[in-house]
């Protein structure tokens, strides 16, 4: 073709050149001889093509491309023939599209073979919207065999995309349709197994749940089926070690072949590492050896063989009837069971067979059958060698089944549900109703909302919504809600816009939302995971995993209210200490203050009671700041002798011990214990100093200290006979900053934080304090250490 200089002139050419082909065809006597005439056809064949078609050289420069490309992009040749081929405009839809392009034209160039995938391009409206198309570049070699140029195509699949999406939505709505009430059967059979006896009964209820388990392995496959041809299935290739995800299947599936009478032989290396995608390469080794044990004989052998040549060689085969040779290419249809097979009761979708040729097709390997040396089938798997160094982590991508074939596997197996993968249970403990964690269940399927209630409210405040909707409407009444569970599918309001509505919302977008969906969609789970979600799990589940799943999303919102809880703490704990330790400091300043400037007017008398009081002050004020150090410090050692603290604590008390005249009484031995020397002291000094403090007006303090062995504990016991604690009292004197309800303790001095600070101390080493109910005058506090064995 000629360097138009414009669409229009093109145009206008290639009408000459119609004319002038018609004219040469009518008038030649043998056309297809004519190398001009020949020409002429090639380029209006080229021009008029719908799709684009263009050639191109090993670098990727455009060569040429047909005017339909030209004009659907709103491209003049002059903008894009002789410059690289994805700096075109169709192809700038994004940065990605442009390296994707480069790169497949480098792998086309590279490997001599045609490269082919979908994408976005600008070719409607003159190039102003987007069509998607699919693309492929072809190489043209020489006579040599040498890739001499590119030959590049894209197919307008615009319509097809649309039909694929309509049909990717009607298996949604069917898996929605069908997981819901199996979650549903799964459920209850599994509650009803529990509670039953061991009898006919539960025997009974267990078949249920078999199966309801072979229902889902059946639906899973037709929704898998379904996504592979609708190319719905991603291949993501990364590091694995292919012989222990051989060595991992065969293992699940030696019970079954037990089970058939059969053997399970497996021929794999220590190690495999490769590249490529480890959850494909399980879900056809899964199909595989659920086949080949189904139909081994009794007494007979299955063989799984995995090596390599200048392929990875997967091998599976049987001594079971094997394929008839007319039956070989058909066995891979979908649906097709060979006649004997429902005469010998295997029964089955006829789907295993036809996913492991359509995964295998996307790893661009070849999967085939055979006979086997034992008689059986033999099927051969063979992928595209690609070597790893070393599998990042062998053991990632196998520990537990995740593909829809892996179902298979379960209900083969008759496996428990996928509670056995579940290591956390939330805690059973009883917890006051306001510390109760509140989550909002958002569900349209009334009867598994009702599951959900009785499952979960138990361990949950638990409120519920039909749809995303009324979910915002009850989040803005007002209730705090700390994690949110939510079908996808919803009328109304979806859960994937409620995710985005609550992302979107800033008071709302740090509430965790667990995502409960039967679509069981990759493209989806990486949107919602990238758009706010925080879990993802696929209908039908079990109780135990929704409950871990719940478990391990609250204990982070668990963390961040009892920060919040500790900050809100500190704040009160530090306005108090503040206004507690002005009071001495005010009393010190007087009297240094009298004693500085009215000395020479104070008696001998005075002054030695003010220096008394000064004293007393700053022995009190000391006393104090050990409350605050020992509340923020932990700087003892491990265990230490309970006397010594009494006596340690009794030396720092002196004063105030002396001037009330009070007494500290031993009752019987004292013991090790495992709290360190410096704690423990000031646990005891807050006790006495409390003793002292609300001593009774009419006598003089008496303070008793014992302690006895409980159940591997010690149990220490510090009683008075002052004022005593009221009843009501008895929870809040913990509390930070109480000093309990009686307004003449108010007057006392003390920080407020002395028993609040005992008993984060005892907490730390396994401890707790209590008041124990007195029938005499005063109070006894009595708590809890873990005794240090004697042979220590």
């Amino acid at each position: 073709m000629h360097p138009y200089s414009s669409s229009s002139e093109a145009r206008a050419v290639a009408a000459e050149e119609i004319d002038l082909l018609r004219d040469l065809i009518d008038s030649a006597d043998d056309a297809d001889s004519n190398d001009e005439v020949r020409g002429l056809k090639a380029r209006v064949i080229l021009n008029h093509m719908f799709q684009f078609t263009g050639l191109a050289d090993l670098d990727g420069t455009l060569l040429e491309a047909n005017q339909t490309a030209l004009d659907g992009g709103g491209i003049e040749r002059r903008d894009v023939i002789g410059r690289p081929v994805w700096e075109a405009h169709w192809f700038t839809v994004s940065g990605e599209t442009q390296r994707g392009l480069q790169d497949a034209i480098q792998q086309a160039v590279a490997s001599g073979d045609l490269v082919r995938y979908d994408m976005d391009v600008y070719a409607g409206a003159h190039g102003t919207a987007t069509v998607a198309i699919d693309f492929s570049a072809r190489p043209v070699h020489d006579s040599h065999g040498r890739v001499a140029f590119l030959v590049l195509e894209g197919r307008d699949i615009e319509e097809k995309q649309r039909a694929r999406q309509a049909k990717d939505q009607m298996f949604a709505n069917v898996s929605h349709e069908l997981r819901t009430p199996l979650t549903l059967i799964l459920g209850r059979a599994k509650a009803l197994e529990q509670q039953l006896e061991p009898g006919p009964l539960r025997e009974e209820a267990s078949r249920v749940g078999d199966n309801a388990r072979v229902l889902l392995a059946k639906v899973n496959d037709l929704l898998q089926v379904a996504a592979l041809e609708g190319s719905g299935v991603p291949v993501e290739p990364r590091p694995t070690d292919l012989a222990e995800i051989a060595r991992w299947v065969a293992g699940n599936f030696t019970s079954l072949a037990a089970e058939r009478g059969a053997g399970l032989h497996v021929d794999v290396p220590e190690t495999l590492p490769v590249v490529t995608d480890p959850e494909h390469v399980e879900t056809v080794l899964v199909n595989l050896v659920a086949n080949a044990c189904r139909f081994a004989s009794e007494g007979g052998v299955v063989v799984v063989r995995v090596a390599t040549d200048e392929d990875v060689v997967i091998e599976v085969r049987d001594d079971g009837p094997g394929v008839p040779e007319q039956e070989r290419d058909r066995i891979f249809d979908p649906f097709h069971q060979l006649d004997r097979v429902a005469s010998r009761g295997h029964e089955g979708t006829g789907l295993g067979l036809a996913i492991v040729r359509q995964l295998v097709e996307l790893l661009n390997g070849a999967v085939r059958v055979d006979q086997a040396p034992e008689g059986g089938a033999r099927f051969e798997v063979r992928l595209p060698l690609r070597r790893a160094q070393t599998a990042d982590d062998p053991h990632d991508s196998h520990q537990r089944p995740a593909t829809a074939a892996a179902s298979t596997l379960a209900a083969s197996r008759r496996l428990d549900d996928r509670s056995a993968e579940v290591r956390l249970e939330p805690s059973r403990d009883p917890r006051p109703a306001a510390s109760v964690d509140h989550v909002l269940v958002v569900e349209d399927n009334t009867d598994l909302l009702d599951f959900l209630r009785q499952q979960l409210a138990a361990d949950y405040r638990l409120s519920t919504a039909r749809n995303g909707s009324e979910a915002l409407q009850l989040l803005k009444s007002g209730p705090d809600v700390d994690l949110i569970v939510t079908d996808v599918m919803m009328p109304g309001m979806s859960g994937d816009e409620l995710v985005r509505r609550l992302q979107a919302d800033g008071t709302f977008a740090s509430i965790p939302v667990l995502v409960v969906t039967a679509r069981e969609d990759q493209a989806l789970r990486e949107e919602l995971l990238a758009g706010g979600a925080s879990d993802y799990l696929i209908k039908p589940f079990s109780v135990a995993e929704l409950r871990a799943r719940i478990e391990n999303l609250l204990q982070p919102v668990r963390l961040s209210r009892e920060l919040e809880r500790t900050n809100a703490a500190l704040e009160r704990y530090a306005h108090q200490v503040a206004h507690d330790l002005k009071t001495p400091i005010t009393s010190l300043i007087g009297f240094a203050d009298t004693l500085l400037n009215k000395h020479d007017l104070l008696s001998q008398e005075d002054r030695d009671q003010l220096l008394q009081r000064l004293v007393a002050t700053g022995t009190r004020l000391a006393g104090q700041v050990d409350d605050v150090l020992a509340d923020l410090t932990d700087v003892s050692g491990p265990t230490c002798s309970l006397a010594k603290a009494v006596d340690v604590a009794t030396a720092v008390l002196a004063e105030p011990l002396r001037e009330h005249g009070a007494r500290v009484e031993v009752d019987g031995p004292l013991p090790e214990v495992a709290m360190g020397a410096g704690e423990l002291s000031s646990v005891l000094v807050n006790l006495i100093e409390n003793a002292i403090h609300y001593r009774a007006p009419d006598r003089p303090p008496r303070i008793s200290i014992r302690a006895r062995h409980r159940n591997g504990e010690c149990e220490i016991a510090v009683a008075d006979n002052g004022l005593g604690i009221a009843d009501a009292d008895r929870e809040r004197i913990f509390a930070e900053g109480d000093r309990g309800s009686d307004t003449t303790k108010n007057e006392r001095p003390g920080t407020g934080v002395g028993l609040f600070g005992c008993r984060n101390l005892l907490a730390r080493h396994g401890g707790h304090i209590w008041v124990e109910p007195t029938r005499e005058q005063g109070a006894e506090l009595r708590f809890t250490l873990p005794e240090v064995d004697a042979d220590e």
